[in-house]
């Protein structure tokens, strides 16, 4: 069994553990990640832990998808207990990229909110983590977007495209009102009917 992903180039503070050297690799000219064989679930966290440790580098909104990235895995694997041991780890990225809107916010806080109700914690806890996330995030993106000026080349782009959209819409009504006045309406009678 092997698994490849294409991948442009490792990241520069990541390298792949020498105990894993013979089953995993990545391959410069062919821009190739491979995996061989069954991935224990050690090899899996270890693995996840180096995922971790290279987003620590990025900013505050990249690192939020880094651990939306390996609750995501987790969701797939319908692995509960993990998901909800990154709950704090994803309450913490929330919180550190509020100033970021990202749809990752809301479904991470969401899933680990899901975890609880799956391991037979209370719907009304997991409401409140949502709940909680989302006021932070959506204050805070509000507060942000509400004081970014306009961008002029966007406004100007913009008044250029729905210029243009009203020129061909009008082009196409002319044409269709001129189709419409050269069309004849030809009545006759069928054949074999009438006198």
């Amino acid at each position: 069994m092997e698994y490849s992903v294409k991948l442009l180039s490792l990241p520069e503070k990541v390298a792949i553990p020498d105990r894993l050297r013979e089953r995993m690799s990545f391959d410069r000219a062919r821009q190739k990640l491979t995996f061989r064989g069954f991935m224990t679930k050690c090899t899996y966290d270890e693995l996840a832990a180096l995922h971790d440790d290279a987003t620590r580098l990025l900013s505050p909104h990249h690192r939020l998808h880094g651990a939306a990235l390996l609750l995501l895995l987790e969701e797939l694997l319908a692995n509960w207990e993990k998901a909800l041991e990154l709950q704090e780890l994803i309450e913490t990225r929330v919180e550190e990229s509020a100033a970021t809107p990202c749809v990752l916010s809301a479904r991470s806080l969401y899933l680990c909110a899901l975890a609880n109700a799956h391991l037979g914690g209370s719907l009304r806890a997991g409401a409140g983590i949502v709940a909680g996330g989302a006021a932070v995030t959506g204050g805070i993106a509000f507060l942000v977007r509400r004081h970014q000026s306009d961008i002029p080349e966007n406004i100007a782009a913009n008044a250029h495209r729905r210029a243009a959209r009203l020129a061909a819409n009008e082009a196409i009504a002319r044409r269709n009102a001129e189709k419409l006045a050269q069309t004849v309406l030809l009545i006759t009678p069928a054949a074999g009917v009438g006198p």
